[in-house]
Order: C-alpha cells, then sequence, then structure tokens
C-alpha cells in the first residue's frame, strides 16, 4: 500500500526507535552476522521500513516471500538482488546455470551480469536435444571440468573440496535425486560468493519481507542432526553471512531456536506527531481533518493512506472521517474500503476482481473486467494499495485484497465464477496455461473447485500434457491448505512424468504429510485425501522400482479407503467413491503385476473394473470420453495381466472391448499394444502388424506433443517383436538401435524407472546382430547387458534377476553358435541357476517354466556338443516335462510348440548318440510332426530352422539304419526349407543350408550312383563358401533363445 510515499524519505515517518536498532546491527555484524525479526500487524508499515532501509543503506538485497513461493524462485531473486550489488556470483551462477540448463531444460541466465557463466554452460548437453541425464554426466564431466581447471580454477576447487571425486557428477546426480541436498548446496554456493565478494567491508542488508509466507511445519532438511523447516533453513543461511545484516519481517512471531539468535522487536502504531507528519507529508494540512484522521485511523498506516486515497479522489468532510469510526480497525479498515469506491464509478469492480487474482496484468484486467478503460486502469495503478511488481505485473497489499474479499461478501463466489470463466475464456483463446491456473487460483477456497481441480490435472495427464500441467500449477498458490496440498499432488506426479523422479516423490510426500495434519477438515474428508495421495505416492515409488515402499502405500490407501466408503464425505458426487476406489485397486494389481503376481494382478483389475463400469452408469457431470477412458484404462490392464498369463483370446476381447471404448490417445494406444501382442502371440502376425502400425503411427502423434512420455518405446518395441518373428531382420537392426538411442534417453533420466527397459534392449541387440551374421558386435552387445544387469542387480532386490538369466542365456547361444562351448555351458549353468529360483519362488508362473526349460534345453544340448552325453539327459528330460507343462497350459501361444520340438529334436540327438534309435526316430517324427501341424506362412521363420534339423536328424538316423534311399528323400526336404529360409535371410540361415548341404553331400558321396547329386551339392556348397566339408555327418542340436 506504501508505494506513494515508502520509496521516499520525505514521506518516512517515525521508527526511530528501529532505524536505530539498525544502525547498531549494521555495526555488529562486522564482527558477527545479525538476524533480525520484524514482526507486526498486516499494514501496520513492515514494508515500509524495508523499503527506508533499502533507500537510506548502500548495499540491500530485498526478497518478498509471499510474491515467490518456491525456494528455487526465492534463491534466485536474492542471487539478483547480490548480482545488482555488485558481487560475483562465481560459484552460484554456474550451479545455478547447470541447473536451468540440465534440470529445468531450458537456456542460461540472460541477466545482466549473470552471463558469464555461458561458456562453461554452453558445454552442456542440452537437455532438450540430449535428453538425457547419463548422457549429461558424461558430456559435462568431460566438457566442463576441464574448464573448472583452468579460468574457473575456483569453482572447480570449491566442488571437489564439496563433492569430492568426479564432483561435477556428484553435483548431477544430487540434482536429479536428492532435491533437499542440491538446496542446501545451492544456498552453500550463494553464501560462499556473498561471504567472499570483494567489497566485503560494506555491510549488506538481506531483507525478507511477508516471511509468513514461508512453511514453519515441514520439517524437510536435516542439519547437524536435526530437522528443520523453510523458515529453519533461511535463518541458518542469513546467521551464516559475514558483514551482514537479515531481516525477517512477518506478521507472526520469531520461532524459537538454541542455535541461532535472532533478535525480535514488533513495529506499533504511530505516535500522533508521526501521524500529523504523514498527513502533512501526504498534502493533508487541514488542523481538525488531521485531527480526526489521527483519531479514527488509531495511528494505523495502512488506514491514513487509504484515507488519503480517499481525499485525493474527491472533496471529503470532517464529518465523513468521523464516520468511519468503529469499535476496531477491521471495522475501520472495512468502512474507509466502503467510502473510498463509494464515488468512484467502475472502479470498485476493477477493484474487486484484480483482488481475486494473485497477480495482475493490463491484459489480464482487460479480460476479466468487461467495463475496463484504460482511464479506469491508470487511477487503479496509482492507488497505494496497489503495488508494481516490476515487468508490468502489479499485486494488492494483502490487505486491500482481505477487504475485496470481506466487502463482497456474499457476492464473492458469484464474481469468483464470473472472473473464473472469463481467464478460461482468455485461456481457450490464447492457449496460455498461466490464464487456467489462474482461473482456478481465483476459486481455490470452494471446495467443488478443489475437486475440479484434482480432475483437470487428471486430463492433463491422460493427455500427456505434463509440462503444461506444470505451467497451470506454478501460478496455483492458494492460502488454502487443501487446494495448495491437492496442487501439490498433481505438480508431484507431473514432475515424475518429466522424469524429475526425486522431486516428484518430494511433492506428493508433503502433500501427505499435510492432510495427515490439517486443520479443519473432518476425518472423512482427512482419510479420502490421504488415501488418495497415498495412491498416487504409491505409484511413484513404484514407477521408481520401491516396490515395498510402492505396496505399503496401496495396501494403506485401499484399507483407508474403505472408511470413506462407508460415509462418503458430503462433497463426493456420487459415484465417486467407486472410482477412486477403483483407481486404487487397478494401480495396486499394477504394482502386482509388476511383481509377477499375475493372478492377483488380474483379480484386482477385475474388481476395479466392476467399480468403474458401476460408476459409469451413474456419473453425470464428467464427459462420456472421460467415462470411457476410465473403462478402457483398466481394460488394457485386464488384457495385459490376460496376456502374461498367456489367455490370448481374452486379452483380444479385453483390448477390443477397450478400442470400442476408447476416445482418448493414450488409451486407443495402451489398448492397440495389447491387441497387436495378442495376435502376434497367436501368430497372426498379418494383423498384428496392421495393429502396430496404427500403434506407432499414434505414437508419433503423442511423442511430439510430449517427449518425456516413452510411447514410442512401447510402440516401436511392440514392431521389434514383430519383425524378429517374422524374419525381417535388417528391419529390426533398425528398429533396435532406435529403441537402445531412445531408451538411453530416458533411462540416463530416470534410470530407476528405465534402467532395465535399457539392459533388456541389448539383449534384443544382441539377438538380431546374431541373425544377421555380426558375431563380434553381438557378443560386445551381450557383454555389455550382463555388465550393466550385474551393475543394476547390486542396486536393488532380485526381482529383476530374470534379465541376467536371459542374457547370459542368450550369450550362451551365441558362444554355442560360435563353438565356444565351454564358455557357453558356463552361461547355461549360471542362466540355470537364476530361472530354477526364480521358478521356485513363483512355481505357479508358465513365463518362469518357461525361462527355466530354455536353460536346461540349451545346457543339455551344449553338454552333447562337449561329448558328456550322460549329463546331457537329465537336463533334456527335466526342460522336455516343463515345456509338455507349458503347451497344455498355454494352447494359444503359437511358438510354444516349436519349443516342444526342439526338446525332441535334442533328446533324439541323445538317443542316437546313446545307440537307441528307435527312441531317436520316435522323437524326431514327434518333432517333425509337431512342427508341420503348427506351422504357418506366416510362422515358418521360427517353425523352419528346428524342422530344417530334425529332418537333416532323421535322415542322419536312415542313413544309419540302411535306408538311403528314405535319407535322400528326408535331406531333400530339409534342403528344400533350408534354402528357402537362406533365400529370405542369407546370413541368418547360412550356417543351417550349409550342415545339412554337407550331410547330404557325405549321404550321396558314398553313393556312386548319387555321383551327381554328390557333385551339385559339393558345388553348392562352394558357392556358399564352405570350407568345412569332411566325411562325417553332424548332428543338429537346438539352442534358442529366452523368447
Amino acid at each position: 500500500m506504501y508505494r506513494h510515499y515508502e520509496t521516499s524519505d520525505d514521506v518516512f515517518v517515525d521508527r526511530e526507535e528501529h532505524i536505530e536498532w539498525m544502525n547498531k546491527a549494521l555495526e555488529r555484524c562486522k564482527n558477527k552476522s545479525v538476524v533480525l525479526h520484524l514482526k507486526g500487524i498486516g499494514g501496520i508499515g513492515k514494508s515500509s521500513l524495508l523499503n527506508h532501509w533499502i533507500n537510506t543503506h548502500e548495499k540491500t538485497i530485498r526478497l518478498d516471500c509471499e510474491q515467490y513461493s518456491e525456494f528455487y524462485q526465492r534463491l534466485n531473486i536474492l542471487a539478483k538482488g547480490a548480482v545488482l550489488q555488485g558481487i560475483k556470483l562465481e560459484r552460484f551462477d554456474i550451479l545455478w546455470q547447470i541447473r536451468q540448463r540440465f534440470v529445468e531444460g531450458v537456456e542460461p541466465v540472460k541477466e545482466e551480469g549473470r552471463q558469464w557463466a555461458k561458456e562453461v554452460v554452453m558445454a552442456i548437453p542440452f537437455i532438450g536435444s540430449l535428453a538425457s541425464i547419463g548422457s549429461a554426466i558424461n558430456a559435462v564431466g568431460a566438457k566442463v571440468t576441464p574448464k573448472l581447471k583452468g579460468k574457473y580454477g575456483t569453482v572447480g576447487k570449491w566442488l571437489q573440496d564439496t563433492l569430492g571425486k568426479n564432483h561435477i557428477e556428484q553435483l548431477l546426480q544430487i540434482l536429479w535425486k536428492e532435491p533437499r541436498r542440491a538446496e542446501f548446496l545451492y544456498l552453500e554456493a550463494f553464501l560462499e560468493d556473498v561471504n567472499r565478494r570483494e567489497e566485503s567491508e560494506m555491510p549488506i542488508l538481506f531483507l525478507l519481507d511477508h516471511f509468513e509466507y514461508v512453511d514453519d511445519e515441514k520439517a524437510q532438511w536435516k542439519y547437524r542432526g536435526q530437522k528443520i523447516s523453510e523458515t529453519q533453513l533461511w535463518t541458518v543461511f542469513l546467521s551464516l553471512l559475514s558483514n551482514c545484516v537479515g531481516v525477517l519481517a512477518s506478521r507472526k512471531p520469531a520461532a524459537e531456536s538454541k542455535e541461532m539468535q535472532i533478535e525480535e522487536t514488533e513495529l506499533l502504531e504511530l505516535d500522533r506527531e508521526s501521524c500529523l507528519e504523514m498527513l502533512e507529508l501526504q498534502g493533508v494540512v487541514d488542523e481538525k481533518l488531521q485531527e480526526r484522521i489521527v483519531s479514527v485511523s488509531g495511528g494505523n498506516p495502512f488506514v491514513i493512506d487509504s484515507i488519503c486515497d480517499m481525499i485525493n479522489a474527491g472533496d471529503v468532510s470532517i464529518s465523513d472521517i468521523e464516520n468511519l469510526r468503529a469499535d476496531n480497525l477491521a471495522e475501520v479498515r472495512l468502512k474507509v474500503w466502503r467510502r473510498l469506491f463509494s464515488h468512484a464509478e467502475g472502479l470498485m469492480d476493477i477493484i474487486n476482481r484484480a483482488g481475486l487474482v494473485p497477480f495482475f496484468s493490463r491484459e489480464i484486467m482487460e479480460m476479466i473486467t468487461p467495463a475496463f478503460t484504460f482511464d479506469l486502469w491508470n487511477k487503479m495503478i496509482r492507488l497505494s494499495f496497489v503495488k508494481d511488481m516490476g515487468c508490468g505485473v502489479y499485486v494488492l497489499h494483502d490487505l486491500a485484497e482481505d477487504l475485496v474479499k470481506a466487502e463482497l461478501g456474499s457476492r464473492l463466489s458469484q464474481l469468483s465464477n464470473e472472473v473464473a470463466q472469463l481467464l478460461e475464456k482468455g485461456f481457450e483463446v490464447e492457449e496460455d496455461y498461466t490464464l487456467l491456473g489462474l482461473s482456478y487460483a481465483v476459486q481455490a477456497n470452494d471446495m467443488d473447485v478443489c475437486e475440479n481441480l484434482m480432475y483437470k490435472w487428471a486430463d492433463f495427464s491422460w493427455d500427456a500434457m505434463f509440462r503444461e500441467g506444470l505451467q497451470m500449477l506454478d501460478v496455483f498458490n492458494p492460502q488454502n491448505e487443501i487446494a495448495y496440498a491437492i496442487a501439490s499432488v498433481g505438480r508431484g506426479w507431473f514432475l515424475s512424468f518429466q522424469n524429475r523422479i526425486a522431486e516428484g516423490e518430494d511433492a506428493v510426500q508433503a502433500s501427505l504429510e499435510s492432510f495427515r495434519t490439517m486443520n479443519g477438515i473432518t476425518d472423512i474428508q482427512r482419510n479420502r485425501f490421504v488415501a488418495i495421495t497415498m495412491m498416487y505416492l504409491g505409484v511413484l515409488k513404484h514407477r521408481s522400482g520401491k516396490y515395498d515402499d510402492a505396496e505399503e502405500m496401496l495396501q494403506g490407501a485401499l484399507e483407508l479407503y474403505q472408511k470413506v466408503i462407508e460415509n462418503p464425505p458430503k462433497s463426493l458426487l456420487p459415484g465417486r467413491d467407486l472410482v477412486e476406489e477403483g483407481g486404487i485397486l487397478h494401480w495396486l494389481g499394477d504394482l502386482k503385476y509388476s511383481k509377477w503376481e499375475f493372478q492377483e494382478a488380474r483379480q484386482l483389475f477385475e474388481a476395479s473394473l466392476e467399480k468403474i463400469e458401476k460408476w459409469a452408469k451413474i456419473e453425470t457431470q464428467m464427459s462420456e470420453k472421460q467415462i470411457n477412458r476410465e473403462v478402457a484404462f483398466v481394460l488394457w490392464y485386464l488384457g495385459r495381466a490376460s496376456i502374461s498369463m498367456n489367455q490370448l483370446s481374452e486379452a483380444e476381447a479385453f483390448s477390443r472391448r477397450g478400442l470400442e471404448k476408447s476416445e482418448q490417445d493414450i488409451t486407443v494406444m495402451n489398448n492397440l499394444t495389447t491387441l497387436g501382442t495378442a495376435l502376434y502371440l497367436k501368430g497372426h502376425f498379418k494383423e498384428a502388424r496392421e495393429v502396430h502400425l496404427k500403434e506407432i503411427e499414434l505414437a508419433r502423434e503423442m511423442a511430439a506433443l510430449s517427449t518425456e512420455f516413452p510411447v514410442l518405446l512401447v510402440s516401436k518395441s511392440d514392431l521389434l517383436s514383430l519383425q524378429k518373428v517374422s524374419g525381417e531382420y535388417h528391419q529390426a537392426i533398425e528398429t533396435i538401435e532406435e529403441l537402445l538411442a531412445l531408451q538411453k534417453t530416458f533411462m540416463e533420466k530416470a534410470p530407476e524407472v528405465y534402467e532395465i527397459g535399457y539392459i533388456e534392449f541389448h539383449r534384443q541387440h544382441g539377438i538380431i546382430l546374431t541373425k544377421i551374421g555380426k558375431s563380434r558386435e553381438a557378443e560386445k552387445a551381450y557383454q555389455k547387458g550382463i555388465r550393466l544387469a550385474r551393475e543394476h542387480l547390486r542396486k536393488i532386490d532380485t526381482r529383476d534377476e530374470p534379465i541376467l538369466g536371459k542374457l547370459l542365456n542368450d550369450y550362451g547361444v551365441l558362444l554355442h553358435q560360435t563353438s565356444k562351448l565351454q564358455k557357453a555351458l558356463e552361461c547355461f549353468i549360471e542362466a540355470s541357476e537364476i530361472f530354477r529360483q526364480h521358478l521356485n519362488e513363483l512355481p505357479e508362473l508358465l513365463i518362469c517354466t518357461r525361462q527355466l526349460s530354455t536353460s536346461l534345453c540349451n545346457l543339455g544340448a551344449t553338454m552333447l556338443e562337449m561329448d558328456r552325453t550322460a549329463e546331457a539327459e537329465e537336463f533334456l528330460r527335466e526342460a522336455l516335462l516343463l515345456r509338455r507343462k507349458i503347451l497344455t497350459k498355454a494352447p494359444e501361444v503359437f511358438y510354444y510348440p516349436s519349443y516342444l520340438a526342439s526338446s525332441m529334436n535334442n533328446l533324439a540327438v541323445f538317443h542316437s548318440q546313446s545307440n537307441n534309435s528307435g527312441e531317436a526316430e520316435e522323437y524326431l517324427t514327434k518333432a517333425i510332426n509337431l512342427r508341420m501341424k503348427h506351422r504357418t506362412e506366416e510362422t515358418s521363420e521360427v517353425f523352419d530352422p528346428g524342422l530344417v534339423a530334425a529332418l537333416s536328424n532323421m535322415g542322419i538316423l536312415r542313413a544309419q539304419s540302411g535306408e538311403i534311399s528314405e535319407s535322400k528323400d528326408t535331406f531333400i526336404k530339409a534342403i528344400a526349407t533350408a534354402r528357402e529360409l537362406h533365400k529370405r535371410n542369407p546370413e541368418t540361415h547360412r550356417q543351417t543350408l550349409n550342415q545339412v548341404l554337407s550331410n547330404m553331400y557325405v549321404i550321396a558321396s558314398k553313393d556312386d550312383a548319387e555321383s551327381d547329386l554328390a557333385s551339385e551339392t559339393l558345388a553348392e556348397l562352394r558357392q556358399l563358401g564352405y570350407k568345412g566339408i569332411t566325411d562325417r555327418l553332424e548332428w543338429f542340436v537346438e539352442t534358442t533363445e529366452a523368447f
């Protein structure tokens, strides 16, 4: 309110006691930093006194804690002030620029005096293009560290002393994963720069106004073994400054502290002489009028200043002043307020509207004020209680805001709704999400609006508009504790999906603590908000791999929500308890799914669907699109669970139902994913391809809108699976390399979420490189994947161990194919141990059975090749039993018959080497028939290599039994199939064709009547470049990758 006189020494009156208090503090701070606490009611003149000190002391830095509500916003304002005072922020600005570019993803600061650090910061990969933490860590370490050894060596040494070896890498890790620790580090950097300033003999005043807006309840930081709040954090900072005085201006008393000395004084009303002096300086010279104003105002500066505004607006008599008298200060303020606007046509309306928004500009006021004129605008910004914040932004004094709302009374709700609607219309025209945030801020005290905000940020989440959601919530900073906590949950959710995992979890955790201790809400409201917040926190912990913590949160949320169901709060619309409970159920199901507890997950999804479908029938407020997306989302989860349980027809049915319900891009894509996977696993590749191409097209559109959402990872991964089984290996190599690069960008921003996928893609890379004949590159891919998997498993529980088992198994297949049998054997043994342990933990899961059967079959096959025939039998027979069980329980999965046939083929080789040709022939016949029965043209790449193996082995068996003619016929079938495979993928199947041709050559060369056949076969072998021609028949044993 004091804009017209606070900035001038001429209108500052009284307060000599406090001025002297400051003068002494400025002397004492040369020996030890001084922290002063200036207490006083609203409008008593605290800001006026701070402005006086700004105008009378050479070096001051001011922060308005009401205007800037977030920690880093406040710190940056102090940094700006320090630069204006000529302080070079040698440490802080480099750290600040790194955070801006690395965490926020924005260009370096361009403010005068802070651009010097650009040379260092531009070495940092821009997060929008590099989009990865890990790459940035490596790149920054390589590019920035040398700079901090040379020109900026002071900073480098400070960082090294503070963080130790690899200090840049440590800094980035802290920024991303430990936000509270990062805040301490940035405060320390700022502290060091201020304390090491060149003009250190000149004291600096740090003035923190409206300090009551700094949180003094949540203890989020740890300092000297104790948890401290943000008020204590800033007090610690001020107490550690050299030759500085810190002033905390607040309506609240100073917090008690044993560690720090805080000197407190209270600002009281002006005495009579000071009031008269102030009135004269404002141009009120009539003595009788002066005396009456002093008497009515009680010496309150806000009231005096408002009366002066009233006088400036028109003629005011002594009687008019007397009519303002009341029993208490609040009533006087209200009367003055009413009188001020009683004759100012139109001004009251624009002030009322300005008082409803947290801040305003001319453009905003023009938008929300139908009767807006430039004359009204100019009159308004001249009023004493309108504060110019710079850059065309204004706010009302907080007391003026209170008066606006008090005077509006019953009309407050109506006007708030009108202003909110006008802001929302403005948002629709300009697509400025700040306007949308303001529209919610205007109505923050309305419980229904708080509910709507919760659903609105859910809408943003459905559309993957995480950055826009943050922009909306950043301007929503209400004093209403419920509204603030709800917004904080949304902010945490959006931060998490911007891959700022630790910040996201912290924000939701803070909301959870607020709801648990919040006053002014009923127990049933508390239970509901706590349960929902626990649900969101559980989801975020699940994303970051903290499964135990996630389960505790989600189970707790479900149990607590039962109390809500028993007695729903009146504010909750009919049926909303059903959809909220359904949400908790499906997120708990998702966690169970990740823990491989598929049956329990399926039951939870079914319970969720039941709740949500029941809600859908009675919901009246939401659109059909909003209702259907909830149903479609759970249907997608049911489809996923059904696939994992090998119930492919059910999965297909769920996903088709989901697509019928889907109008939202994300639910369309999710259900396309499930449908395509179900079709592909059933061997319907053509239909699956059509589905996956639609999925990829939609994913590209979604990724263009939100680069932080991993939709392309999912869709491209689905396509990769199809390319592999279809034998499209050259297309697959392009896909996997694109996926590796993309996954790396996500993984290095949020390793907790994406690291396991990055490791899996190294496995897939190894498989495809093997298929196209690049054995050396494949070996490197497997070795890197195995190293990453071992490192990953050292950091987390054993739940992800199967990824190591799959890598070892598939690496063993490569080693087997390149005749490195001992190394292959070692890989298969370790893989089998991992898979057996996993199966013991989850005996009902076919996926565990499948993985163990694969490694055991490969282990037995390798032992056969190493002439360890007796040892091989045990593993081969166990694999056969497991695979028979799999096929019985999952007859729809197209490739399971091929797995069973592989076991039969390898057992046939065992029996042939054991001189049991009858058993061998029986197994080979079954293997051939099984493959012929289940193969189709679409699935030939999966079935035919094994068919060639079984046919070739049958040819050898018949030759050994003297059935030469039958042997040749069998080899001819094998060769024809092998040629077709080789024609499609020569690099993949050259070895298979060579081996079967070599066997044919051995048979033909021993029969004089088949000399022509032998010559033709030899010529073909030479044309293929085969140099290992011998007179020995070679048995085919099959090793297979983990599907």
